[in-house]
C-alpha cells in the first residue's frame, strides 16, 4: 500500500474509532428535562444557564414606615461534574432594585450580588424501569461580593437598598429525585445561616423546602408544578429581634419546560404567594422567572 493511502487509512481509522461524546440525555440516561441545579451529574457534565427573575416586597406598616420593593435580576450559573457522584456550581446574580420608603423618596441600584457557590454530592443513585431515582447531600457558601451601596451623604444606604447581605452565608441541605416516565419528583431541603457582616442587622436562619412534580408527556415538553417554603428566623440588631423579619410562606409555583434543540431547555414560570405567615408588616408579591441552561 502506498505511504500516503496508509496515511490517510490510519487517520480516518483513528478520528472514527475514538471517544463519542453523547448528549447529556444520553449521558445520564434519562431523557427527563431538568432546570439548573436539578440535573444529574455525569462525570465531565458541563452546563451554564441564565435567568431573568422579577420580584417585589412591601416591608413595614402602610403611611408609616413602608418601603416598597422591585427588584428584576439575570443570575448567570455554571456547573461542573468532575464524577457521576460530585457536581460543583456558582451562581452570579446581576441585578436592578427600585426601592420607594412612605415619603415618596425613590432610590435605584444596578450592581451585582453576592456570588453563590455550591456542591452537591449524589449519596446514592439507582436505576429504576425506564428511570431513575437519586439521593444525596449538599452543601455552599454564599460570599458578600455585592459592592456596597452609598448615599449622597457618603453613608451606607439601609439593606432595602442594597443587593447584597453583607456577610457570609453557609448552607447546608438534602435532596431528591426521582423519575418514571412521564413522570418526575424532585425535593429538596437547605438551612441557611449567616455570619455577622458590615450590617448591623443580622439575619436570622432560614429553611428553604421545595416539593416539586412534573409531567413530561412529549420529549421536548415538559409542566413543572409544586410547593416551595420558605421560614425564616427573625433578623437581630444588637440581640434583638427586628420587627417585620421572620415567620414563613409558601409558594404555588407553575413552570414550562421547552428544549428547542438538543442539550437546551428554556424555563418560563411564576410562583405565586398562596400562604403568607411572615411577621408584622411585610407581604411578598408574585416571583418571575425566564431563563435558559445549556449543557456544553
Amino acid at each position: 500500500m502506498p505511504p500516503l493511502r496508509a496515511l490517510i487509512l490510519l487517520a480516518l481509522t483513528w478520528t472514527f474509532s475514538g471517544p463519542t461524546f453523547a448528549c447529556a440525555v444520553c449521558a445520564c440516561g434519562d431523557p427527563t428535562l431538568t432546570v439548573m441545579g436539578a440535573e444529574q451529574p455525569f462525570a465531565g457534565r458541563l452546563r451554564v444557564s441564565g435567568e431573568l427573575q422579577h420580584r417585589s416586597d412591601r416591608i413595614g406598616q402602610s403611611g408609616v414606615d413602608q418601603v416598597y420593593l422591585r427588584e428584576q435580576s439575570l443570575n448567570l450559573g455554571f456547573s461542573w461534574a468532575p464524577t457521576d457522584r460530585w457536581q460543583l456550581s456558582l451562581v452570579l446574580p446581576l441585578g436592578h432594585r427600585f426601592a420607594e420608603d412612605v415619603s415618596l423618596a425613590e432610590t435605584q441600584i444596578w450592581s451585582t450580588g453576592d456570588l453563590d457557590t455550591r456542591a452537591r454530592f449524589v449519596a446514592w443513585k439507582q436505576a429504576k424501569g425506564q428511570g431513575s431515582a437519586l439521593l444525596g447531600l449538599s452543601t455552599g457558601l454564599r460570599w458578600p461580593t455585592a459592592p456596597l451601596n452609598l448615599g449622597a451623604d457618603g453613608q451606607a444606604l439601609p439593606m432595602s437598598a442594597q443587593l447584597g447581605t453583607g456577610s457570609v452565608t453557609g448552607a447546608l441541605g438534602l435532596w431528591g429525585l426521582r423519575t418514571w416516565r412521564p413522570w418526575s419528583l424532585f425535593g429538596s431541603s437547605t438551612l441557611y445561616v449567616a455570619a455577622p457582616g458590615v450590617f448591623p442587622s443580622l439575619a436570622g436562619p432560614s429553611l428553604r423546602t421545595s416539593l416539586l412534580g412534573q409531567w413530561q408527556p412529549e420529549t421536548k415538553l415538559g409542566f413543572r408544578f409544586g410547593e416551595e417554603i420558605r421560614v425564616d428566623a427573625p433578623a437581630e440588631e444588637n440581640g434583638r429581634p427586628e420587627p417585620d423579619t421572620g415567620g414563613w410562606i409558601s409558594f404555588t409555583t407553575l413552570d414550562l419546560l421547552w428544549s428547542p434543540a438538543m442539550d437546551l431547555v428554556v424555563r418560563a414560570g411564576i410562583a405565586v404567594p398562596t400562604l403568607q405567615a411572615l411577621r408584622g408588616h411585610h407581604e411578598e408579591g408574585l416571583v418571575l422567572n425566564l431563563g435558559v441552561a445549556v449543557d456544553l
